[in-house]
């Protein structure tokens, strides 16, 4: 085999395993999980960047259940595997915009049924709502 053939070979070869690599990476990577529930008073909407063990990104927005404005003073969000009796400390939310709130940190020890409690705060009042998220770390 001639030297530029072996090169355009190996090549060909590498762009090959990179592409499949890539390819491999992109289809067992977390997908964004969104889950909507509603307390007494207030609804809330999280977007979980993943529903995995480790660190997990939370953007929480939270609205009356009339649709109004929550004026929410604070939001915080937590994890409970009732199962298991597993319970996270609660994540305080920041606040980036009105009503809406960004929470990180670990809410999942482990894979399987776990509950998330967000905890909406206002001048007036303290709702609590809950919603199950499935926490699978299985092979993508």
């Amino acid at each position: 085999m001639r030297p530029r053939t072996l090169t355009a070979t190996v090549a060909v070869l590498v762009l090959t395993l990179l592409g499949l690599a890539a390819l491999e990476t992109a289809r067992s990577a977390p997908e964004p999980l969104r889950l909507h529930g509603i307390g007494e008073r207030y609804a809330a909407t999280v977007r979980l960047d993943r529903a995995r063990t480790g660190t997990v990104e939370a953007d929480i927005a939270v609205e009356r259940r009339d649709g109004a404005a929550a004026d929410a003073v604070t939001v915080t969000v937590a994890a409970a595997m009732p199962a298991m009796g597993h319970v996270t400390a609660e994540l305080p939310g920041r606040q980036v915009g009105p009503d809406r709130f960004h929470a990180r940190g670990e809410l999942f020890a482990m894979p399987g049924a776990w509950q998330l409690d967000i905890r909406v705060r206002t001048a007036a009042v303290v709702d609590v709502i809950t919603v199950d998220v499935r926490v699978d770390n299985g092979g993508g």
